[in-house]
């Protein structure tokens, strides 16, 4: 099925390709073989939809920001209303704009990276 995805990967959305590797036993080894591929492809041509389609596959977003707070640990529900207080974030630092309008709750799941 991989093999199909990768010849006709214009006619396949993405969530189509995810939800089909998902569904495969052997989904950890060709994430990686896709990835792989999408790299070389990504220097060969240089072209960036393919490192989009590799950020797809690992962290299921190609958002920056998102991906670097999933790397922190943050859950998708966090993210979608941690966002929009984020003023920067990298991976050595996290500064935040405006927190004072949080929920209690809200605070204490970012409480380890406020200063």
């Amino acid at each position: 099925m991989l093999d199909y995805f990768k010849s006709n990967a214009e006619d396949v959305t993405v969530f189509l390709i995810l939800e089909a590797l998902k569904n495969n036993e052997n989904y950890g080894k060709e994430i990686q073989d896709s990835i792989d591929l999408s790299k070389e492809i990504s220097e060969k041509y240089n072209d960036e939809r393919y490192q989009k389609f590799c950020f797809y596959l690992k962290y299921e977003t190609a958002d920056g920001k998102e991906i670097l707070m999933l790397r922190y640990g943050f859950s998708f529900d966090t993210i979608e209303w941690l966002k929009d207080y984020i003023e920067s974030i990298s991976e050595e630092e996290i500064l935040f704009k405006d927190i004072s309008m949080l929920e209690e709750y809200q605070l204490k799941e970012i409480d380890r990276y406020l200063p």
